[in-house]
């Protein structure tokens, strides 16, 4: 069998290096391709959705005004008055901890000003009941188990 001549192509010029293989040379786009938009950057933070506003039923008068009266014997045991008024301690703290229009108040702001006027609430009896437990200095049971005292 006769050997074929090679072709100049085939083989590098002496002392140069072969140029290297673009992107657009490897996969020829076929014409009226549109090209592929870059991806946009990853953002680490989400962005803040916009509260809706939502304006907050009218407060009701109690039903039954004894039992609301009841209930602030039983919680008021401090030196500061309860609000008698049932949302008068949420509309105070949307107004005075936010500084916001109670019917302009997003969620948050709302589950922040009803969790402070819950703990208004206890916080008198809170302090009382610490107080009792520090005169009558009860014995308290104290627990460590082994398992933290083994350095793993």
């Amino acid at each position: 069998m006769a050997k074929k001549p090679r072709s100049t192509g085939d083989k590098p010029a002496v002392g140069k290096k072969p140029a290297p293989a673009s992107k657009s040379a490897a996969a020829p786009k076929p014409k009226g391709a549109a090209a592929k938009p870059p991806a946009p950057p990853r953002r680490t933070k989400p962005k803040p959705r916009a509260a809706a506003v939502v304006a907050p039923a009218p407060a009701d008068p109690p039903a039954n005004p004894e039992k609301t009266l009841d209930i602030l014997k039983q919680y008021e045991c401090g030196p500061v008055p309860l609000p008698t008024h049932p949302s008068a301690a949420y509309e105070r703290h949307l107004v005075f901890d936010h500084m916001v229009d109670p019917s302009r108040a997003s969620t948050r702001q709302r589950f922040q000003a009803i969790a402070r006027a819950i703990r208004d609430l206890l916080a008198q009896r809170w302090l009382k009941t610490k107080q009792t437990y520090h005169d009558a200095n009860p014995k308290r049971v104290y627990y460590l188990s082994m398992e933290f005292l083994m350095g793993r």
